[in-house]
């Protein structure tokens, strides 16, 4: 048990905020993953790659609580304590590159650039190219063990090899894509407030599309009963 009751208060923290908040990722991944209509847009497949990113970091999270709570673990089973750290920093990672790819196509799509259902090839080959560095990033970080909690927060271990670069390189790799994804955002809103009448009527359409099957089944089944009595 942690002798430090400030550290322990952190890590019931770190654990409980996380595990209240996994029932709601199942709900939400769940619902995600197989609605048709959802999982068949690609904007929506890439909320999907951020909400497993995000939910794999709750898992870690939970464990890091842990770890801050009983820090014997952290001596007794330094490798899987370290790996834990290397993944979730890598699905932090992973995050960045798909926000940004998010952005941008949905700027195309307002834009009227691209319908809804394409997703360019340049966007992919960046999508791609985030996941590979993400996933780069965690191997190199399990094979030299340069990820460790020090007291309640995850850092490098810059004793290890090539850890200070990484560590370098998530700065080019974080601001620049949260800046992208801000102004991205910043246009669609003035762009929304530009034109609302459009929006509106995209979205009874949509709302029309959703319920005119069920409409259409209810009708038949009312049909159906009236002709038997």
């Amino acid at each position: 048990w942690n002798p430090d009751p400030e550290e322990v208060t952190i890590g019931f923290i770190y654990s409980g905020i996380a595990v209240c908040i996994v029932p709601l990722y199942i709900i939400v991944l769940y619902v995600m993953l197989t609605d048709k209509e959802i999982t068949s847009n690609p904007q929506y497949r890439l909320m999907n790659q951020i909400n497993l990113a995000d939910f794999g970091q709750v898992i870690f999270h939970t464990l890091s609580g842990i770890y801050i709570i009983f820090p014997q673990i952290q001596k007794q089973y330094q490798l899987l304590v370290r790996i834990s750290g290397c993944t979730a920093n890598s699905l932090w990672l992973a995050m960045f590159p798909v926000m940004s790819v998010l952005s941008i196509s949905r700027i195309l799509v307002i834009q009227e650039i691209i319908s809804p259902k394409n997703f360019p090839s340049a966007l992919k080959a960046l999508m791609v190219t985030g996941w590979l560095y993400s996933i780069g990033v965690w191997l190199w970080g399990c094979s030299t063990q340069n990820f460790f909690l020090i007291g309640v927060g995850w850092s490098y271990d810059f004793t290890k090899l090539g850890a200070p670069t990484l560590s370098a390189l998530e700065w080019y790799l974080c601001f620049p894509s949260l800046g992208l994804t801000y102004i991205a955002y910043l246009v669609i809103v003035i762009h929304v407030h530009a034109s609302p009448e459009m929006f509106l009527l995209e979205a009874v359409g949509f709302s029309i599309k959703r319920t005119a099957p069920k409409c259409l089944s209810c009708k038949r089944k009312m049909k159906h009963r009236l002709e038997w009595g």
